[in-house]
């Protein structure tokens, strides 16, 4: 008596159906993420902001370098004016003293070489010797002291007055991390 064989066919364990699962579990989280990433966008910079403000995230890089070191100037300036008596440095004690941006060095030149004067009551103003660079009004004697910025040179005595500053097309730098409402 003959047996009859029977072929059974086995299907290869190479992973393809695996491999399929896997690849649309992937397409779909992409469509997810695509799909859900404007609601999850950062707000605007500006948010909360005067239309006289600018956040210092919004600052190219060219004048980032130099606000900074007015931020750090301002604090040095506010030592030298309880050191000496409550008399407001001169722009001539700010070099001796090697406080950038006054000194007048490499990075005083890529910043725009300012010439800085002194209008009193912790005013410096920095007009530029260069046509990119913006005229700097640090305000040293604000609390917190306040950078202003022209996108010009300014002609003549500049009035500190905060509204005459916002008419005369100044822009206040305000720190981003201090902007009220600001959220990420």
């Amino acid at each position: 008596m003959m047996r009859a064989t029977t072929v059974q066919r086995v299907k290869p364990d190479n992973g393809v159906r695996e491999g399929m699962w896997v690849g649309s579990a992937i397409a779909g989280l992409l469509l997810f993420a695509v799909t859900a990433l404007p609601f999850h966008q950062a707000q605007s910079h500006d948010h909360g902001l005067a239309q006289h403000q600018v956040s210092d995230r919004d600052i190219d890089s060219d004048n980032h370098a130099l606000f900074a070191e007015l931020r750090i100037a301002f604090e040095e300036i506010r030592d030298l004016y309880q050191d000496n008596g409550q008399q407001w440095p001169e722009i001539t004690e700010l070099q001796d003293e090697f406080l950038p941006p006054f000194v007048e060095d490499m990075s005083w030149q890529r910043q725009g070489a300012h010439r800085w004067q002194h209008l009193g009551d912790g005013e410096y103003l920095g007009q530029p010797g260069q046509d990119s660079a913006p005229a700097v009004l640090l305000l040293a004697a604000q609390q917190p002291a306040q950078i202003w910025f022209h996108p010009a040179p300014v002609a003549g005595a500049t009035d500190t007055n905060i509204d005459q500053l916002i008419h005369q097309g100044w822009k206040q730098l305000v720190n981003a991390q201090a902007t009220p409402g600001h959220h990420h």
